[in-house]
């Protein structure tokens, strides 16, 4: 079993490291599901996979690295979420409407927490405050705009992150 011992090693650099677990699988030639029970079991050993990343993240690139990977993860949640109520046929339009404005004050929260801890991010807190500023207009005054507006907006979202990330 020494290459599933080596195989483990080089899932755990490369999920510690960045990678996704699916990927740092994948790279390192194991299952999904084997990464899965070997992150489990070092977790009871006393070895989290998940604070080793953390402390890379901290260690390697200090806090301006640390936030832009927090914001990319809350970006990725954000439009997964945001994708996830498009699809929902079910989902009265009401509802929708408050989900998608307590994901938009939740990023919001996230980008101006970041930015008090990189002014480099503060263009991109008056962008994202404008923008939710703008769709909760539109909600009150045009609410039968207010879907195309956010189709409008998840096609703009890489501009914003280009420009202003």
């Amino acid at each position: 079993m020494a290459i599933d011992h080596k195989v483990r090693a080089e899932v755990r650099s490369k999920y510690v490291q960045g990678q996704t677990l699916a990927t740092a699988a994948e790279l390192g030639g194991a299952s999904y599901q084997s990464a899965r029970n070997w992150k489990r079991k070092a977790k009871a050993d006393g070895d989290d996979w998940d604070i080793a990343r953390a402390a890379r993240r901290m260690s390697g690139g200090g806090m301006e690295e640390l936030t832009g990977q927090v914001l990319e993860e809350m970006a990725v949640q954000f439009l997964a979420t945001l994708e996830d109520v498009k699809v929902k046929k079910d989902m009265a339009p009401a509802q929708k409407a408050q989900i998608l404005a307590q994901l938009s004050d939740s990023y919001v929260k996230t980008v101006n927490a970041a930015a008090r801890g990189n002014p480099r991010l503060s263009e991109l807190s008056i962008a994202m405050d404008l923008l939710r500023d703008l769709s909760h207009y539109i909600g009150g005054k045009f609410p039968q705009l207010r879907e195309p507006f956010l189709e409008v907006i998840e096609g703009y979202g890489p501009e914003i992150a280009r420009k202003y990330g």
